[in-house]
């Protein structure tokens, strides 16, 4: 008996020695293919609870990117808080806090970034659209947030739309270049919001930058949104830089109304006398660069100068078009930009390593708050000359021999020495 145990047990330690696959075959290589969805896209007098997305093989509990849970990557228009999402290893439950409402068309999006277990990442939307009533309106809000002051998309932007009366509450998020699409909302008047939701909790929360805009809705609208922080505390100078001895360039710590254009009679600047220096102009950077540019760009042409890399970049513009694939521009905004820093020039020179204030008086914000804020600088002082190069120890020198000849014939030996005479 007991040779047979240990017969027994030698057995059992070689085949779990075997190396095999682990259950369910070798690691796959491609994301979880959606294989069926209830209710479909477009369906109509819809009954059932919850929206059924079934896949091919088991998807992870967590996104591989967008969030902490499934319910981070599920967005349900109109919304009515935090959607339920129900994991059942190959299939996803997806429902709202409360029940679907009477005759309302809702648009359920489940994000990019589902995986499976081997991290293969889903890197497509899903989007279902069903209606509890009997029909889906085709209406479509569409457009772009700008971030304001910068003038650039706001990318994963939040989008809001209310409706009155009771402010039934429909929700999108921009893509990568702050484009969005609001669909299926009811014919009417709706007020569209746009924010740059930094945390990603689908909220507008303070010191988050948004815009708003109300529209009558009939079919389809085309609107853009300038997104900035809706701050009662008027512009204060957050830097002041010496761009040169006539130029004082200083910047704000946010934009000023564009309807104010700003001039000598809103700054002062001191000596550290207390004495007030004369100003000359004062401008915009953009404008105040661009005209620099433009100089330069005249001298340039008057002297002959052309910019040898220019034939260059055109001979590998289409070399590099037909190697690349086209991408889509980024859209730029057709509202003027706002302006944040300001160059203040001076009548006289300013003295090198001196100090001088900066006040700013009567400045607006966006909204129209306006405040009052001092600043100081010092003139940098020009670097000491560089010592002149002490030459005289070189002329004080030997000059070298020169160089022989390989080539040239040898110089004759000297002549011998004459006999000595013999000592008595």
């Amino acid at each position: 008996m007991r040779r047979l145990a240990l017969i027994a047990a030698l057995a059992l330690a070689a085949a779990c020695a075997q190396q095999a696959f682990p259950p369910g075959g070798p690691p796959r290589h491609i994301p979880p293919k959606l294989l069926t969805v209830a209710p479909e896209s477009g369906s109509v007098n819809m009954h059932e609870k919850v929206v059924n997305l079934t896949y091919d093989e088991v998807v992870s509990e967590r996104p591989a990117s967008g969030g902490q849970s499934l319910s981070d990557l599920v967005l349900i228009s109109p919304r009515d808080g935090n959607p339920k999402v129900g994991w059942h290893r190959m299939r996803l439950d997806i429902r709202g806090q409360r029940p679907w409402k009477p005759n309302t068309a809702y648009t359920v999006t489940l994000r990019a970034g589902l995986a499976d277990l081997h991290n293969n990442v889903v890197k497509r939307p899903v989007v279902i659209i069903f209606s509890t009533g009997p029909a889906i309106p085709h209406t479509v809000i569409s457009g772009v947030v700008f971030d304001w002051p910068t003038g650039k998309p706001v990318a994963n932007a939040l989008v809001q739309a209310f409706l009155p009366p009771d402010s039934t509450h429909y929700i999108t998020l921009a893509d990568s270049s702050g484009r969005f699409s609001l669909l299926t909302l009811p014919s009417g008047p709706v007020t569209v919001r746009g924010v740059a939701d930094a945390n990603n909790n689908r909220a507008l929360d303070p010191r988050e930058a948004w815009d708003t805009a109300t529209v009558q809705l009939r079919d389809t609208v085309q609107l853009e949104l300038y997104a900035f922080v809706h701050d009662s505390v008027g512009p204060h100078l957050a830097g002041l830089a010496v761009h040169d001895s006539l130029t004082l360039r200083a910047t704000f710590d946010k934009p000023v109304d564009l309807a104010q254009r700003l001039d000598t009679l809103n700054f002062t600047v001191r000596a550290a006398d207390s004495s007030i220096v004369p100003l000359r102009a004062v401008a915009t950077w953009r404008d105040f660069d661009k005209a620099r540019q433009d100089s330069t760009a005249r001298a340039d042409s008057i002297s002959g100068k052309k910019d040898s890399t220019a034939g260059r970049r055109r001979a590998a513009a289409p070399t590099a078009a037909r190697d690349s694939v086209p991408k889509v521009p980024p859209p730029t905004p057709t509202r003027a930009l706002p302006h944040t820093e300001f160059v203040v020039i001076v009548a006289r020179p300013l003295a090198p390593g001196s100090w001088y204030r900066l006040e700013s008086r009567g400045v607006r914000n966006l909204l129209g708050d306006t405040a009052t804020s001092v600043r100081s600088v010092q003139v940098p002082k020009p670097p000491p000359p560089k010592p002149a190069k002490d030459t005289t120890a070189a002329h004080a020198l030997p000059p070298k021999p020169p160089a022989r000849d390989s080539g040239a014939a040898a110089p004759p030996p000297p002549p011998p020495l004459p006999p000595r005479p013999p000592q008595r």
